[in-house]
């Protein structure tokens, strides 16, 4: 039994304390197509949030060896097939970021691709699927930009494009520590704002609260 089931009840349990209580990790992953069925996981990168603050010691990065040529996907995050004959395996990589995530509340931009992604890659392995419930920036950002009535645009949802919104730092995109660092310091400052003064309970963040 993991730390949110221990102390909240488990992954089903509503999440009514403040954000601030919680377990979060950052997590994000570069592949080498957009179809989770064909295409491959690249690289995974992972940080925790602790006390409302990023935890740069909790931080992990995965390079997946190679079993398929990255392709085209190297223009984008800059890895090579030749870099990644040094990797891990990605059942490796997989079965130690579901040791860290069994006690987070994760966290994504762009959930829904990364998470089609592990859970075709876990099924293909025969490892459990992740028993963690999950935060989307992304949709948080959309939520709020219609709210406001911000037009959106076909690149306002970008992770670099969210993150100016909020006068954070320019960082190197398609690195999967470096994005996962980007969600992270991007998942705070939404949090914060959407709170006000007091904290608001985790559950007005997350977006399901089941095993995948």
């Amino acid at each position: 039994m993991g730390l949110l089931q221990r102390l909240f009840g488990g992954p089903g349990a509503g999440f009514e304390r403040p954000w601030l209580e919680y377990p979060l990790l950052a997590v994000d992953l570069e592949m080498n197509s957009l179809d989770p069925e064909t295409g491959a996981i690249v690289s995974i990168g992972a940080v925790g949030i602790e006390d409302g603050e990023v935890c740069l010691s909790t931080a992990s990065h995965w390079l997946i060896e190679a079993t398929e040529s990255v392709g085209e996907s190297a223009i984008i995050h800059g890895i090579t097939d030749t870099e990644r004959r040094s990797g891990v395996t990605l059942a490796q990589a997989l079965t130690e970021l579901q040791a860290v995530a069994a006690d987070h509340v994760l966290i994504f931009h762009h959930a829904f691709l990364d998470l089609r992604f592990l859970e075709a890659a876990l099924d293909r392995l025969g490892l459990p699927p992740l028993d963690a419930p999950h935060i989307d920036t992304m949709k948080l950002e959309q939520r709020r930009l219609e709210r406001s009535g911000q037009p959106l645009t076909h690149d306002s949802l970008l992770l670099s494009q969210c993150r100016q919104r909020y006068d954070l730092p320019v960082y190197p995109a398609h690195n999967a520590l470096h994005d996962a660092l980007s969600t992270a310091e991007l998942a705070i400052v939404q949090f914060r704002q959407m709170s006000g003064s007091k904290p608001l309970p985790l559950s007005s963040f997350v977006e399901r609260a089941r095993p995948l």
